[in-house]
């Protein structure tokens, strides 16, 4: 009911709240075309600061990621979801 979250990171990282339809993801996907880049490390850290610096408490989320390729620097990938899996009360 809330909608989802999109993620653009090329060499910089747009994130877009309350998608409700399918046609705003298709909008949005018509507008963000790749393009320089897979930063998937950025978009994580943005993402991350978001989940555990809610007011509200820690919400359930689920993330789908899809990109046009491999991460820039996916050694710093791992080590941001590696530093940051500490934080979750479970693995789940």
């Amino acid at each position: 009911p809330l909608g989802i979250s999109l993620y653009f990171f090329n060499d910089e990282c747009l994130r877009i709240d309350n998608i409700t339809t399918s046609e705003q993801v298709a909008g949005f996907f018509q507008k963000e075309k790749p393009d320089r880049g897979t930063n998937l490390h950025l978009a994580f850290k943005h993402a991350f600061n978001v989940h555990f610096g809610a007011k509200k408490g820690l919400q359930p989320e689920t993330w789908l990621v899809i990109t046009d390729g491999a991460p820039d620097k996916p050694t710093h990938v791992y080590e941001l979801l590696k530093s940051e899996s500490a934080k979750f009360k479970s693995p789940d």
